[in-house]
C-alpha cells in the first residue's frame, strides 16, 4: 500500500547472522510497510535504536502506526529514533546539499570561477545553516522535545528561497518537458516521489534506483509493484500539461530484471498512456572532462520540509530549480558519472540535467543523488565529495 499511513512490520524471517541488527539503507521507505532485514550497509543495533527512541527493544519490530513520509529513506540511528517516535519529516539530504564549489586543486582553475561565485555567501548560509539545523535534530538525547524542528523547517525553507532558481526564471522549453513521478493519494492529491524527463511522445526517462535498490539490485516491492500495476502518475510542467495525470508503466526498454547497477547505469525509461506535447533530446555526445564546467538546468521534485505536507494536488508546489548559473557539471568519470553542483533532494532523483539552444532541449544526464557513492564510477574519486552525482547519456 502506497496510500495513507503505512503499519510497520517485522519480516517473518531474516538472515541468520544478522542478530539484533537492522540495516538503516533497507529499514527503507515506508511505503513498502516493512522493517526490511536484509544484509547491507549502515547497521543499526536495536539497543542503542532503544535507547534514542526511549522505545523498549522487544518493542521496536512490533506493527506500529507511523505518519507518512515521502522519501523515509533512514540512513543511521537518529533517524530511524526519530521514525519511531512518529515525528521525522521528509528531510534534505545533507548530501545532497552543496553549499560551495569544493575548495581542491581540482576546481581552482579559473573556469570554475563563475560556479563558485555563483554559489554566493548568503546561498553558502543557508545551505550551511539547514546542515547544522538537521545535525541538531538528529542528535536530540533520548526523549527530549523536538523543538529544534521548527528551526529545521526556517533554516530549509531560507535555503531554498536562496539558493534555488524561481520556476518564473526557467526557460518554457524546459518546463515543458520535466515533471514529478508520484503515488495517488486520494482525492487528487499525489505524494512525490522522484522525477522524470519527457523524451518521446510517450515515453519518460527517470532513475533506476526509483524503483529497484541502489546497493544490491533488488526491487523496491512497493515502488515496482505501483508501476506495474499503473498505480505511478507522471505530473508534467508544461502549462498545457501540467492538470493531466499520466499514468506511467514500464517502457518496452526497460529491464525490470533485478540486478546490481552502478550509478553511471541508473536510467530506466518509462511509457505514459497519453502522448506529451514536448519532449527532450537525448544528447548526441558526451560531456568530456575538457568540456567542464558546463552550466545546466535540473527541475524536479524537492520536497521542503518547511511545507504543511509532502501531498500536491498543483504539480508546481513541490518543484524546485536550480539554473545555469550555479548548476553544472563540473566534473566526469571515464565510465560516465558526472559530478554536478545543482541543488537536489531525494525525491530529485530521475531529474533531467538539461541544456537548452534554440529552442530544443537537450538531456545531457540523470540526476542520481550525492556522490558518496563515487567510488563505484571511478578508483580515485575526488577527495571532496560535497557534489552531486548524475548518469551521463548517451550510455
Amino acid at each position: 500500500m502506497l496510500a495513507g499511513c503505512s503499519e510497520v512490520r517485522a519480516q517473518s524471517a531474516a538472515p541468520a547472522d544478522q542478530g539484533g541488527t537492522l540495516y538503516a539503507n533497507d529499514i527503507a521507505r515506508l511505503s513498502s510497510g516493512v522493517w526490511a532485514l536484509p544484509t547491507n550497509k549502515n547497521k543499526i543495533d536495536l539497543n542503542e535504536l532503544s535507547m534514542r527512541s526511549g522505545i523498549a527493544s522487544q518493542s521496536i519490530t512490533a506493527p506500529r502506526q507511523l505518519p507518512r513520509l515521502a522519501s523515509p529513506v533512514i540512513r543511521n540511528v537518529d533517524e530511524a529514533a526519530l521514525l519511531l517516535r512518529g515525528t521525522r519529516v521528509s528531510m534534505v539530504s545533507p548530501q545532497q546539499v552543496v553549499p560551495e564549489l569544493p575548495n581542491v586543486p581540482l576546481f581552482q582553475d579559473a573556469k570554475f570561477q563563475g560556479i563558485r561565485s555563483a554559489l554566493d555567501a548568503t546561498c553558502r548560509e543557508k545551505a550551511n545553516s539547514v546542515l547544522a539545523a538537521e545535525a541538531a535534530l538528529l542528535n536530540l538525547p533520548p526523549g527530549s522535545p523536538l523543538t529544534s524542528l521548527a528551526q529545521y523547517k526556517a533554516a530549509a525553507a531560507a535555503y531554498g528561497l536562496s539558493c534555488f532558481a524561481p520556476l518564473n526564471t526557467v526557460p518554457k522549453p524546459i518546463m515543458a518537458v520535466v515533471g514529478i513521478l508520484a503515488v495517488s493519494g486520494g482525492g487528487g492529491a499525489l505524494m512525490p516521489f522522484c522525477s522524470a524527463t519527457a523524451v518521446g511522445s510517450n515515453q519518460i526517462v527517470s532513475a533506476r534506483h526509483c524503483f529497484f535498490s541502489e546497493f544490491d539490485g533488488k526491487a523496491k516491492p512497493a515502488e515496482l509493484e505501483a508501476l506495474e500495476s499503473g498505480q505511478v502518475t507522471f505530473r508534467s510542467l508544461n502549462p498545457s500539461q501540467q492538470d493531466v495525470n499520466f499514468t506511467v508503466t514500464p517502457g518496452a526498454e526497460a529491464d525490470l530484471s533485478p540486478q546490481v547497477f552502478q550509478p553511471y547505469q541508473d536510467e530506466i525509461v518509462l511509457r505514459t498512456d497519453l502522448p506529451l506535447q514536448a519532449f527532450a533530446v537525448r544528447a548526441s555526445d558526451r560531456i568530456a572532462q575538457s568540456d567542464v564546467p558546463v552550466p545546466l538546468w535540473l527541475v524536479g521534485a524537492n520536497v521542503m520540509p518547511s511545507l504543511s505536507n509532502q501531498w500536491i494536488g498543483n504539480v508546481r508546489d513541490l518543484t524546485w530549480a536550480s539554473g545555469p548559473k550555479a548548476c553544472a557539471v563540473v566534473g566526469v568519470s571515464e565510465t560516465g558519472c558526472a559530478y554536478h553542483t545543482c541543488q537536489t533532494s531525494p525525491s530529485s532523483s530521475g531529474a533531467g540535467l538539461l541544456r537548452e539552444k534554440n529552442g530544443a532541449v537537450y538531456l545531457v544526464a540523470v540526476h542520481h543523488g550525492p556522490a558518496s557513492r563515487a567510488g563505484a564510477c571511478e578508483a580515485q574519486a575526488p577527495a571532496d565529495l560535497r557534489l552531486n552525482l548524475a548518469a551521463l547519456l548517451p550510455l
